[in-house]
């Protein structure tokens, strides 16, 4: 298996930290499992931890672009999303879970 650029980084960051000799930072890498899947709640709160701290560090630009690109996603899975939580549940109509769903999405500051 090759290492990915992600890989790459991670070791340079942990061989950094250890020659400026900083205390062992969490290996983010090894708290989730696949796909914002967590072993534990405890990894996954303090995955969220981290991810807020480094996104905090980034310029409100790129915040701004990140949430708009959430928001088409969201957007263009609105009905799709709407389906799978009336099948779940068997509340309500998909057509008014769509309308909610185009809402919170454009209306969520």
């Amino acid at each position: 298996m090759a290492l990915t650029d992600t890989d790459i980084e991670r070791i340079a960051r942990q061989v950094a930290s250890r020659i400026r000799g900083e205390p062992a930072a969490v290996d983010e890498a090894e708290l989730e499992l696949a796909d914002g899947l967590f072993a534990t709640v405890d990894d996954a709160v303090e995955a969220a931890q981290i991810a807020f701290k480094r996104l905090g560090k980034e310029s409100l630009a790129l915040r701004h672009h990140l949430i708009d690109t959430i928001r088409e996603d969201l957007l263009a899975q609105a009905a799709p999303l709407a389906r799978l939580a009336h099948e779940e549940t068997g509340l309500g109509r998909v057509e008014d879970k769509v309308l909610k769903n185009r809402l919170v999405t454009l209306k969520t500051p």
